[in-house]
């Protein structure tokens, strides 16, 4: 799991003898790795870990600002916003056989398949390398970069995911979300939304780990220093 990185991964330089990071990612992947990327789309550009992604279909879209820097699109979606700028509204579920499993797992655990998103950045995929979407933005959506409006396509993939078989046999799985909005307390502890069972449904579906403990009671400490 990689949640909201804010500095970039190193890559080894050819002809190093040092193992960069996004080159133990890639030999992991290559192993039938599973990875689950969350990022968050106002940190500053993380190349080698966005062109690692992009390699599986799954790009961050990107523009260049009035005063040329370069941003990722940000999804506007008014029409299912609970905030007056529309850049805090609740995605809807795909419409592919992985996306309906993962809305089947939200519905049975949660009381609904709302997501909540905010701050999320617009995803290009390149189905041909097996990226599809999970959730995505109504059809009245735009996107911005800083105050200009960028796009006004609709129906913005807000997350995804891309399958594939590697040379050794096995399958690797990536899972992208670009907003460090959906663990934010507000929408996580909600119970008008569905992001903590959105959170674990990708991970029984799409990684085939055992069920992840829900509905636990909580115990509220004292204080919060942990000892052994």
């Amino acid at each position: 799991i990689i949640s909201n990185p804010t500095s970039d991964f190193d890559r080894s330089e050819p002809g190093s003898d040092i193992f960069g990071e996004i080159n133990k990612l890639e030999a992991y992947l290559e192993n039938g790795g599973k990875l689950y990327v969350a990022l968050d789309p106002y940190v500053k550009e993380l190349k080698n870990l966005e062109a690692m992604i992009t390699n599986w279909g799954i790009t961050v879209a990107v523009g260049k600002s009035d005063d040329d820097v370069v941003l990722r699109e940000i999804v506007r979606d008014n029409t299912n916003a609970i905030t007056p700028d529309g850049y805090t509204f609740v995605a809807t579920h795909a419409d592919n056989g992985v996306a309906n499993s993962i809305r089947d797992k939200v519905t049975e655990y949660g009381d609904g398949e709302s997501v909540l998103v905010s701050a999320v950045a617009r995803l290009k995929l390149d189905e041909s390398k097996g990226a599809k979407p999970l959730l995505i933005s109504g059809k009245s959506s735009s996107t911005h970069i800083g105050d200009r409006r960028e796009d006004n396509g609709g129906s913005y993939a807000v997350s995804a995911y891309s399958v594939r078989e590697e040379k050794s046999g096995k399958t690797s799985t990536v899972f992208v979300i670009p907003t460090a909005y959906i663990t934010a307390t507000d929408a996580f502890l909600s119970e008008n939304y569905s992001n903590k069972d959105f959170l674990y449904s990708p991970l029984e579906v799409l990684f085939g780990s055992c069920r992840a403990p829900r509905g636990c009671n909580q115990i509220n400490y004292t204080g919060q220093r942990l000892e052994n």
